[in-house]
């Protein structure tokens, strides 16, 4: 890597060089920038916002098949009943949903589709401000490796349902 890169990248997110080194090596991190940008050009014209999320999961609603994301949409569902880790997840007000909420306050088996979808939108919706805007910091982000792998298959199946959906 580029000295002058990491000497920067560090300075910039308050941290040491040797942080800063762990997260240019972990491959997941790659992983999640490259599908993020994918799925932002792809199913939000450029950006996510919040206020299209769920005009995009009723438009993908049908081309998901439910079995590709019950194992992720059941952990997350089950993660984020714990009230330490949904704090964590929203972080500030602001990012808190309505509709996130009462979804979590659901039993799972009463979820329908486009539930589990949205729940599956907003949490890597919600990973992504976590990791992009460095409020967790480097080393935090590095702890949540099987999130985030999660998160990059649930990506996954939006961006190819959401091909599947533009043709």
């Amino acid at each position: 890597m580029d000295k002058k890169f990491l000497v920067w990248i560090s300075g910039f997110l308050k941290t040491t060089e040797k942080e800063a080194q762990k997260l240019l090596d972990n491959e997941l991190a790659r992983y999640f920038l490259i599908v993020w940008s994918i799925y932002e050009a792809k199913c939000f014209d450029g950006f996510v916002k919040i206020e299209k999320m769920k005009q995009f999961v009723d438009k993908i609603e049908k081309s998901i098949d439910p079995k590709s994301i019950d194992n992720d949409s059941e952990y997350f569902h089950k993660r984020y009943r714990d009230k330490d880790k949904y704090r964590n997840l929203i972080y500030k007000e602001k990012y808190d949903s309505e509709k996130f909420r009462k979804i979590i306050d659901k039993e799972y088996s009463d979820l329908t589709i486009n539930e589990k979808i949205y729940l599956l939108a907003f949490v890597t919706y919600r990973y992504r401000n976590n990791i992009f805007h460095g409020s967790k910091g480097l080393e935090s982000w590095l702890t949540f490796d099987e999130q985030i792998k999660k998160c990059i298959q649930i990506l996954q199946v939006f961006i190819n349902s959401e091909l599947t959906t533009a043709c």
